[in-house]
């Protein structure tokens, strides 16, 4: 199967030659653009409005500041979200940091005890076991979650021992 480059419409910048002028516009950089695709919340209430009470399908991504996988999972965790986004996946990509006191109490009410961890829902409930990774890829449980998610939500009925 051919590889293809997917252009996910940020330009490229050749930092060589930065512009002098006062009047160059910032152009984002990839990160940040596809960051808009992924939301926050920060405690329960905020879990209920943006999944719970919506009746969503979507995946919750558990991490913390001091977690280095989680900082190497983010940027294609947003990457992932745009994809998905892109190509009208009708699923919704959160995060949250489970830090303090209201964030670990999300993290207690869904039985996560380690991060990164990934939780999936639809239709406001949580489907499937979560799923802790340290990559995210074409053939990761967190992908075959979300495309499942992207098709209705059947089958996470999914081998729980092949995860990569």
């Amino acid at each position: 199967e051919e590889e293809r480059e997917v252009d996910v419409g940020v330009p490229e910048v050749d930092i060589a030659n930065k512009p002098t002028s006062s009047s160059a516009t910032k152009l984002p950089t990839p990160k940040t653009a596809a960051a808009a695709n992924v939301k926050t919340v920060k405690n329960m209430d905020d879990m209920r409005g943006e999944i719970l009470d919506a009746e969503k399908s979507a995946v919750l991504f558990l991490s913390a500041p001091f977690c280095k996988t989680c900082k190497y999972l983010a940027p294609q965790y947003s990457r992932m979200a745009k994809l998905t986004e892109s190509a009208g996946g009708g699923v919704d990509f959160v995060k949250i940091s489970v830090v303090g006191d209201e964030a670990k109490e999300v993290s207690r009410w869904l039985g996560v005890e380690a991060v990164p961890t990934f939780v999936f829902f639809k239709g406001g409930q949580r489907i499937g076991e979560p799923v802790t990774t340290t990559k995210l890829n074409k053939k990761s449980k967190v992908q075959k979650g979300v495309n499942i998610l992207a098709k209705g939500g059947e089958g996470f009925e999914w081998d729980l021992e092949d995860d990569d």
